[in-house]
């Protein structure tokens, strides 16, 4: 997990390399600004958000950015709706694009 400073907007995201051998490692970042907008309930629901587009993306090769619900959903899932609710209205409020979450 890498925590990048000064972002212009709250973010988060997943991104992935293939090793020589092709095994997937996957980075997860955070914008600094989530780190001080959100309370813990709301930090989990947006990492557990970011952990299943992994899953997601190791079941089905893409990250499914047009299912967003079944990633909140999952979300909801690994922490709890409220959470999710949560960090989703509080990103909505920021500006935060909801496919950049």
């Amino acid at each position: 997990m890498y925590a990048i400073r000064d972002c212009a907007i709250l973010n988060a995201w997943v991104d992935h390399v293939r090793t020589s051998d092709g095994q997937k490692i996957f980075y997860l970042y955070l914008c600094d600004n989530l780190l001080e907008s959100l309370d813990k309930n709301e930090l989990a629901a947006i990492l557990a958000h970011e952990i299943a587009h992994v899953e997601f993306f190791e079941k089905n090769g893409s990250r499914m950015l047009g299912v967003h619900w079944l990633v909140d959903e999952r979300a909801a899932q690994l922490t709890s709706p409220e959470g999710v609710v949560s960090m989703l209205r509080k990103s909505k409020k920021a500006g935060m694009n909801s496919r950049a979450v």
